[in-house]
């Protein structure tokens, strides 16, 4: 069974999307996005490989990392 993460917070972005490998987290009142790769293991969350930008640009990191792509520019 899969951890909901929706409204969790890290590093002060709270996490709004998440897929099967990969989270999409937004700091409100900065407009600061961030797409990261996460693993769990015995329960506890780990966030890796951080892509950081506008909106645009994290859901298209997002959507590349969800489909095993390279999310780099």
């Amino acid at each position: 069974m899969m951890l909901d993460l929706k409204g969790e917070v890290n590093a002060g972005y709270e996490i709004v999307t998440q897929g099967e490998q990969s989270v999409v987290g937004y700091t409100r009142g900065k407009d600061e996005w961030v797409a990261w790769n996460y693993s769990i293991r015995d329960g506890e969350v780990e966030y890796y490989w951080g892509r950081y930008g506008t909106r645009e640009y994290v859901y298209g990191c997002f959507n590349k990392k969800e489909n095993g792509q390279y999310s780099g520019n």
